[in-house]
């Protein structure tokens, strides 16, 4: 027996469907978001971005851990806010937000003169994968926690 008093609007909340507006406008909301933290925190640390910087002598982890924390926490902020009218498919959307943020990072990577393979030189692969890796980690569990506390509520 089906539903015949659903509406278009609540079976593309409830249904299966992906949400690839919301998926985008989060992804971009997270990277706006990150660009907002990361750039005044440049003024506190040694920036290995800089023109330079990768012959520098500076020790960059806590720039590093801090670009990196940030990616984990802001993901799973934009992950939970993305699955908000959900009822399905939780960390599907999750992944996809942090996918889709990582894919504007790369993008904003590429604009010249910088290149995405110096950003991972200036970075270092370890923590390069490992930050894009927490934002899509990140994303993927807010949404999943937003699922879990629907549940118990």
């Amino acid at each position: 027996m089906t539903n015949a008093t659903t509406t278009p609007r609540e079976h593309a909340t409830t249904g299966s469907r992906t949400r690839w507006g919301r998926i985008v406008l989060g992804a971009a909301l997270l990277e706006a978001l990150l660009i907002v933290a990361a750039v005044p925190l440049l003024g506190f640390v040694a920036n290995p971005l800089a023109p330079g910087a990768q012959n520098a002598s500076g020790d960059y982890t806590i720039f590093f851990v801090s670009v990196t924390v940030a990616c984990f926490v802001v993901g799973a902020l934009l992950g939970w806010w993305v699955a908000r009218p959900l009822t399905s498919q939780l960390a599907l959307h999750g992944a996809l937000t942090g996918a889709v943020a990582t894919a504007i990072y790369l993008a904003i990577c590429s604009i010249p003169p910088t290149t995405i393979a110096s950003v991972v030189a200036a970075y270092g692969p370890f923590w390069f994968f490992l930050a894009n890796g927490l934002r899509i980690a990140g994303a993927t569990a807010g949404a999943a926690s937003h699922g879990r506390r629907r549940r118990v509520a």
